[in-house]
């Protein structure tokens, strides 16, 4: 069977969703538009999210409605006991994974920082573990954890700063003596590579760890999408509490899409995972210039095969769709239509969209 070019849900009925049939186009970055309450979030996040992960789970080229609700539970307060929410799903299974970035805030803990956020911690500490060095004194990856004993600074406990209590006033927090803020008991810093030892290594900003870890590609890559997103300038080691919460929004960005990176064995074979990406207004405390990078990382998403689904109101991002979908015409029961799905251009001629009368200002058109 070939590899469909369209992931199609048919007669999508859930809550306010009049029981309309989607057309996604594969590799390409589509926009979903409309006011709040439409159905967007029902229908990408609630609907499409869990019954394409069904499909991908049991490969399954036609998935029914029906067949998805018996096989996984699925039920909402808005069907019938054992109604289906869709008649049929169809191309979902060539994907890889589907990816969804929402808006819920990232934990904020003073032991969290980005390195440990995203995951490439544990690689960076298990290969420090591999060092000579490391395996003539016994070292495991645990050592190099600021949060056990025997690697961390026992004076502040791997914190890298002593807290003060004060009488009626908020607490404050100076940089420990012994480690400097390093975190590090003294004994650490004599592991080195590349003339770094790991308290260093966690002083890189991202910018410099892109060059750092050319050697190791998943690093490197991870690296790389931090430095896309912008945040090229935040060091590996930072605490995450010092994050703002555009900053924040990013990374946890980053995080999702390094899920859908190609793993060794895939890169070796010369394969291409191809995923279903889901976002949720990322473009929430975000600069104009920060938005620009997010373009071009969505972009160069599709570049790669990679089916991208944006809900947004930002009409920067708006404007660089392949493809646009608009729900509405209002939200809650007065939404839940589909107004319009297809190229940009399309869009814009249609008489009762929310979004074309400012889509046209905003790109010059009559």
């Amino acid at each position: 069977m070939s590899t469909p070019d369209w992931l199609t849900l048919t007669e999508a009925r859930m809550r306010n969703l009049k029981g309309f049939d989607l057309h996604l186009p594969l590799a390409r970055l589509i926009m979903v538009a409309g006011p709040s309450g439409a159905g967007k979030s029902t229908l990408f996040r609630d609907l499409l999210h869990p019954a394409a992960t069904h499909a991908i789970k049991t490969g399954t080229p036609v998935l029914r409605g029906a067949t998805f609700v018996k096989a996984t539970g699925f039920e909402d307060e808005s069907l019938e006991k054992n109604a289906a929410p869709f008649n049929t799903l169809i191309g979902a299974n060539t994907f890889k994974n589907v990816i969804e970035v929402d808006q819920d805030p990232i934990g904020k803990t003073p032991r969290s920082t980005p390195a440990t956020y995203l995951g490439i911690f544990d690689q960076i500490r298990r290969f420090f573990a591999t060092l000579p060095e490391a395996k003539t004194r016994g070292h495991t990856a645990s050592r190099f954890s600021f949060n056990t004993k025997g690697g961390r600074c026992e004076t502040c406990a791997g914190a890298g700063r002593i807290k003060l209590e004060m009488a009626f006033m908020p607490d404050t927090y100076l940089p420990c003596d012994d480690c400097r803020g390093t975190r590090y008991a003294p004994d650490m810093a004599d592991i080195t590579w590349k003339n770094k030892n790991i308290a260093q290594v966690l002083q890189l900003t991202f910018d410099e760890a892109v060059t750092f870890f050319d050697f190791h590609s998943q690093l490197s890559q991870v690296c790389q999408l931090m430095v896309d997103c912008g945040l090229g300038y935040l060091t590996l080691g930072q605490s995450s509490p010092t994050l703002s919460g555009g900053e924040a929004q990013r990374l946890k960005l980053v995080t999702e899409l390094t899920h859908g990176l190609a793993t060794y064995r895939e890169r070796s074979r010369g394969a291409q995972p191809r995923n279903l990406y889901l976002l949720e207004e990322p473009t929430i405390g975000l600069h104009l210039s920060d938005c620009e990078k997010l373009i071009h990382l969505l972009h160069s998403l599709v570049d790669q095969g990679h089916t991208v689904v944006v809900i947004e109101h930002h009409l920067d991002l708006l404007a660089e769709a392949d493809y646009i979908i608009e729900l509405g015409p209002e939200g809650g029961p007065a939404g839940g239509e589909m107004i319009y799905q297809g190229p940009l251009a399309g869009l814009l001629k249609i008489k009762n969209s929310p979004t074309a009368p400012y889509l046209r200002k905003k790109l010059g058109k009559s």
